[in-house]
């Protein structure tokens, strides 16, 4: 009895010392993390930045390859979380919008090496909106069915930039807007049309 006992244990710490050697290593001591994100600014959704971790010993040289590296966001969603360096001691992941716009603060960590952070923007609000009309004039006496003015809304974002995938709402004093809302594509223009017919022309005289 006294021998199966001893061999039980004997199992169980070659278990536990295998695990032991399973465990992923974290970066020691003094280590230092090199974060950039590339680009800093992307779309709402879609758009990925490419999210880079540099981990070095106190020494400079890089740190065992496998090391983990923990990524958070506090917007959008990063891709793995949890990363391992390679030869270079360089961790990868990505980051994508989930249509939520504002400040992404992506952050990484390791082991004893101090947590280092980096912003991103994620969307951009309207700054600007313009409307064009085509025609620009209706006439005093339009076909019964009604003369269709096509319009046009252009979004811009605080950069200048088109912005795409932006929700426009139309309205109108008059006629009968086809579509009331509708959302931006790539070139950030949104579309509908307007009908007006004799009766419209005739609150207006």
């Amino acid at each position: 009895m006294l021998r199966s006992r001893l061999l039980l244990l004997a199992g169980l710490a070659i278990t536990a010392a295998l695990a032991c050697d399973r465990v992923t290593p974290v970066a020691p001591a003094g280590s230092t993390i090199t974060l950039s994100i590339n680009p800093t600014r992307i779309s709402a959704r879609g758009e990925i930045a490419k999210v880079t971790a540099i981990v070095r010993k106190e020494d400079g040289t890089r740190v065992n390859p496998g090391t983990q590296v923990n990524f958070s966001t506090t917007l959008g969603q990063l891709e793995p979380t949890v990363a391992t360096t390679d030869e270079a001691g360089v961790a990868l992941a990505t980051l994508t919008g989930d249509g939520r716009i504002g400040i992404a603060t992506v952050t990484a960590t390791t082991g004893a090496a101090a947590a280092v952070t980096m912003d991103v923007q994620i969307g951009s609000a309207a700054s600007s909106i313009t409307l064009n009309a085509t025609p620009t004039d209706v006439a005093k006496s339009p076909p019964p069915e009604g003369e269709v003015i096509r319009l046009v809304a252009l979004v811009r974002d605080d950069t200048g930039a088109p912005l795409p995938d932006v929700t426009v709402n139309f309205e109108a004093d008059i006629g009968t807007l086809g579509k009331l809302v509708d959302i931006t594509d790539a070139n950030g223009q949104a579309r509908d049309e307007l009908t007006v017919n004799r009766n419209n022309i005739s609150v207006l005289l």
